[in-house]
Parts: C-alpha cells; structure tokens; sequence
C-alpha cells in the first residue's frame, strides 16, 4: 500500500517538476531528455532527506555515474548502496569501477543487479582497489525488464545512501546519499544555461559573466576531479585566478541560489 501511496503522488507532481540531476552526478542518455527522469524524493527514502527517484521512459539502457573520488590502489574497500525495486518493469544494474592514470577503465568486482522486493535493500560488497587504478566512480544503469530489448512500459526504482569506503575512512561518494539536486542540467550546453568565459584559452586568469550571484563555482579536470572551488560568488561578472593549473582543458560549473546550473570549458594554454 505504500508504493501505491507514494506513486500516486508521484502522478500528480510529476509534471510539474522541471529537469533535474543530483549534483556530482551526469546523466549520459542516447536519446537526451528522453530516456530516463529522475526525482528528488522528499517522501521516501532511506536515508538521510531525500532518494533518487529514476523514471525509465525507453528501452535505451541510461545511466547515472557519479564523479571520479581518489582511491588508494591496493587498500581494502567496502562497497554498498540501498535500493527500492518493486516495479517487475525494470532493474538498475550498480558498478563500483575505477580509472587508470590515462582514462581507461579499470574493473572491479562484477555489477549487481537489483531485485524485485516489497522493501528497501541494502546491497554490499567487498574488495581490493586494483592495482593500477588512481579514481574511482559509481554507474548505474538502468533496464526495462522481463526483456531488455524490447520496451514494454515504464518503471521506477529508486536509489540512495551510496557509500564507498576504504577500510576504516569515510565515503567517498560526493552527494552519495542524493540530498543535493541542481536543476536544468539536461539543457547545459543551450546558450541559456552556458557560462561567457573569456579569454578562452586562457594562462593566467579567466573571467566569467553570470545571470546572477552563485552559490558556488567549481573547477573540473576532465576525469571530474575537484581542482578549485569558490563559494559565495555575489557578482554576476568575476575574475578567476588559474595560473596554479597545469595546461589542458577543464570544466566550469556555477550554481545559483535557486540552484540552476551554468557550465563551460576553459582551456589552460601558456604557449
């Protein structure tokens, strides 16, 4: 009686609820705005105030992945995160993975898949970081069900409370319990919601032109790793120290008080 409750709230908000992603994850779809929705959920969770409620709309197997954490190679590691799976229509599959120091793919321990179940889960593991790899990162895809390729309705999971740990330290699953969302980000690279960088490439300093004061503004390698972080921006036009930055290209991420997110890429070139 409770997942009935609770969907059908669902189908009287829904569709008023804009485009939204939890911060410190990408959503990466074949069919953008189209294949997958998801919702902070307020009233239902299993932790902490807020689930990820994903909305299956097509058979194009989406995925959310979270940002890349620094993992020590060779420690110990425990691997978990909750899930609520009582919809026969689909199943998310979680990876716990980890990068090389070129990019490329390092495997961990097979995915899990959910299960149908009445109830919350929580599913475990546990294992040795690799010894090559130097970032780890969460996937979660997600599939239509009984037949993964043929689409037959709609289904809806919900995920929180993601943790990472090396033996003995803390998560390190930025936003891993989904308590932050910002919203617009399926439109990021529209000219509405791209950030004016300039000059662009840049060696020393970068200035920005916002449509408002920001919360926050971050710094990305193209691994996602956090390289500089600035709170608080009360201006709308700021000038951005980056000659600590080595050469090469990185991401720009503003968001405002009503957390709607800005981007851009800004190339470091000093030749």
């Amino acid at each position: 009686m409770k997942f009935i409750t609770i969907f059908f709230v669902f189908l009287l908000i829904g569709a008023t609820v804009h485009a939204q992603v939890p911060l410190n994850w990408t959503v990466d779809e074949i069919n953008p705005n189209e294949d997958v929705t998801l919702y902070p959920d307020e009233s239902f969770f299993s932790e902490g105030m807020k689930s990820c409620h994903l909305q299956l709309n097509s058979g194009a197997v989406p995925y959310l992945v979270s940002d890349v954490y620094n993992v020590t190679p060779g420690a110990a590691y425990e691997f978990s995160f909750d899930v609520f799976d009582n919809d026969t229509a689909g199943q998310v599959k979680v990876y716990a993975d980890f990068y090389d120091t070129y990019g490329f793919d390092v495997f961990g321990q097979a995915p899990v898949f959910s299960s149908d179940s009445s109830e919350w889960q929580t599913i475990s593991r546990e294992g040795v970081i690799p010894a090559q790899a130097v970032v780890g990162y969460v996937l979660i895809k997600f599939y239509n069900q009984p037949d993964l390729y043929n689409f037959t309705t709609t289904a809806h999971i919900w995920i929180d409370d993601i943790r990472f740990r090396q033996t003995g330290g803390d998560n390190l699953v930025t936003n891993g319990g989904f308590e932050e969302w910002v919203v617009g980000v399926d439109d990021i690279w529209n000219d509405e919601n791209t950030l004016l960088i300039y000059p662009n490439p840049a060696q020393d300093a970068v200035n920005l032109k916002l449509p408002g004061s920001a919360k926050f503004i971050v710094i990305s390698d193209m691994m996602g790793r956090e390289v500089l972080r600035i709170n608080s921006i009360a201006k709308d036009n700021y000038r951005i120290e980056i000659k600590t930055l080595p050469e090469g290209i990185y991401l720009i991420s503003a968001v405002q008080e009503d957390n709607r997110l800005f981007q851009g890429k800004i190339v470091v070139s000093r030749r």
